[in-house]
């Protein structure tokens, strides 16, 4: 059965606990005091729409809408609550099944939420997202290649409870959530004021952020977005790109630096980074070898390969030194792309052969005395980017964004690789050491990360409601309803009978076509409880001619209870 629950948040916002992943020494998480956020001068209707890519167009979709909804485009219909959709790409068209009747709804279609006069949550859950989360707003769904495409729209406040459980998580600290929810805020409505002519603004994936759909059950996420309700994070008069990274190895990046064509920001600067560095969450990727690196056969390889093109003797490889990380791009970051590695080698001396003569003059005979050896310390740098990283199995990121460090062991040497993602703003690892351990508030992490940026409270101009439709039967526009109070039905012919409309599943309207197909025009739309006449058997295909006072057409027999039948006359 699907969650429930009253969108009024504020029942539980006052008895939250949330402890810092897997620090066993993190406070109870306690909301700090509503800082004095001046109103934004931007404007924004509060809505996202969303491009679901994480679905992969799948040639079918299995919808629940828990809430009302109409069906917009060529076919429109009414849904209540808990109906079971399935919708099927074929041929270029979109055929909707429900309740046991498919229908072609054409090459694109929209299914509307329309307020119940609850206070429940109302949205559409996907089957084939995996999870039972709702996805609270208008679907829009159209074809893409061989399958179907979603598109989302939604309040932006509804869409960061989906962004910000799957980013972090519900049992972080409350303050790292709330520092979250504002930067996913300011980016989705950055990314917004960016789309132009797009029909989405945002895709559900890290390409932009992971968005998986409302949870209920997760009231920390869902507190932290009320609690920071509409702050975005601005600077000069503008949303501010609100960059944030799983964990930057211990030093902010600049964006400009990971991205050539970043705009400059110059409130995201480099700088150390003690609390990712601190948190023992953050990721690191460490390899150990011997002195000889005889335990790390590609190790070894890439130093011999270095060696044979430093020296130009042979050599035996001994042991190394010393280790350093070196040649740091851009040149005050730890972003080392090579490692100086200090061999110590034996190389063969030069010596010049002696000829002595032989019985035959013609003939020289070489002499061959036992090579001499020197000992050398050898520097020889290989690449991290393309070399070691690969190499030592230090790649965390598919980029090239990792941060090296090297290490003296009591058997040799080790490197450590760090930073999760591209480094840039905020690290959700130091987030969650700020707030669960050092007890820093939500404003206190965002201005460690974005110094400079201003905070700003959004002042939505959200678009009205839409209310339950109740428009009549056979209207043009917006979506058919049943006539309130039909006409009563005409006297039975001979072999007529009366039977009851009677459709499962949640749908709430039969077509009545005015030919036995699909593909013929709907003359009419009639409820459960619908009397009609029945005016003939069941065609091969299950079709019946029924009649009422107002017109006579086809339905399927199946959706047909009947309640008697006239006698010959």
């Amino acid at each position: 059965m699907l969650r429930r629950m009253a969108m009024v948040l504020f029942i539980f916002m006052f008895s939250l606990v949330a402890l810092a992943e897997g620090a066993t020494d993190a406070p109870v998480a306690q909301s700090t005091p509503e800082p004095d956020i001046p109103a934004s001068r931007i404007a924004d209707d509060g809505q996202v729409r969303v491009l679901l890519r994480s679905l992969n167009s799948p040639t079918m979709l299995h919808l629940t809408l828990s809430g009302i909804y109409t069906l917009e485009g060529e076919h429109p219909a009414q849904f209540q609550r808990d109906s079971m959709v399935t919708l099927l790409q074929s041929d270029g068209r979109i055929w909707m099944g429900a309740g046991g009747l498919w229908m072609d709804i054409g090459e694109s279609a929209r299914f509307v939420r329309h307020t119940d006069g609850t206070q429940l949550v109302s949205g559409a859950v996907i089957r084939e997202t995996g999870r039972d989360n709702l996805y609270a707003g208008d679907l829009s769904v159209s074809i893409e290649g061989n399958g179907l495409r979603c598109v989302v729209a939604l309040d932006v406040e509804d869409y960061l409870c989906g962004v910000i459980a799957y980013e972090m998580g519900d049992n972080w600290p409350i303050d790292a959530l709330k520092a979250q929810a504002v930067a996913a805020r300011t980016y989705v409505l950055q990314h917004k004021a960016n789309a132009q002519n797009m029909d989405y603004d945002v895709v559900d994936t890290t390409a932009d952020q992971v968005f998986r759909g409302l949870d209920t059950s997760l009231t920390n996420v869902l507190a932290a977005v009320t609690q920071t309700q509409a702050v975005v994070g601005t600077t000069h008069g503008a949303y501010a790109n609100c960059y944030y990274t799983a964990s930057n190895g211990g030093q902010v990046a600049r964006p400009k630096d990971v991205w050539q064509d970043a705009e400059k920001c110059d409130y995201i600067n480099v700088k150390d980074d003690p609390y990712d560095l601190a948190n023992p969450l953050s990721v690191v990727y460490r390899a150990d070898f011997l002195s000889d690196a005889s335990d790390q056969t590609e190790l070894m390889g890439l130093l011999l390969d270095a060696l044979s093109e430093a020296l130009d003797a042979p050599y035996y490889m001994d042991e190394i030194t010393a280790v350093e990380p070196v040649r740091p791009v851009p040149e005050e970051t730890r972003r080392y792309t090579a490692v100086r590695f200090d061999v110590r080698c034996r190389v063969r001396k030069e010596s010049a052969p002696q000829a002595t003569a032989g019985a035959d003059d013609a003939i020289l005979a070489l002499d061959a005395p036992e090579p001499e050896y020197e000992e050398k310390i050898v520097p020889v740098e290989i690449e991290v980017f393309g070399g070691l990283k690969e190499a030592l199995g230090l790649a965390i990121n598919t980029g090239d964004y990792e941060l090296i460090t090297a290490l003296k062991t009591e058997q040799g040497f080790a490197l450590e690789a760090r930073r999760f993602g591209h480094g840039v703003g905020m690290s959700q690892r130091g987030a969650q050491r700020m707030a669960g351990v050092e007890h820093f508030g939500w404003v206190d992490i965002l201005q460690f990360y974005y110094p400079g940026m201003a905070l700003e409270r959004e002042q939505y101009r959200r678009p009205e409601t839409k209310p339950q439709p109740t428009l009549p039967a056979g209207a043009d526009t917006g979506v058919p309803a049943p006539t309130p109070s039909p006409a009563p039905l005409p006297e039975l012919g001979a072999g007529e009978y009366i039977a009851t409309v009677h459709v499962e599943d949640g749908v709430t309207l039969l077509n009545v076509r005015q030919m036995p197909t699909t593909q013929s025009t709907v003359l009419d739309r009639f409820s459960n409880g619908r009397q009609v006449i029945v005016t003939s058997e069941a065609d091969e295909n299950g079709w019946v001619s029924i009649r009422t006072a107002e017109l006579s057409g086809y339905v399927k027999a199946e959706y047909l209870i009947a309640e008697g039948q006239g006698e010959d006359d």
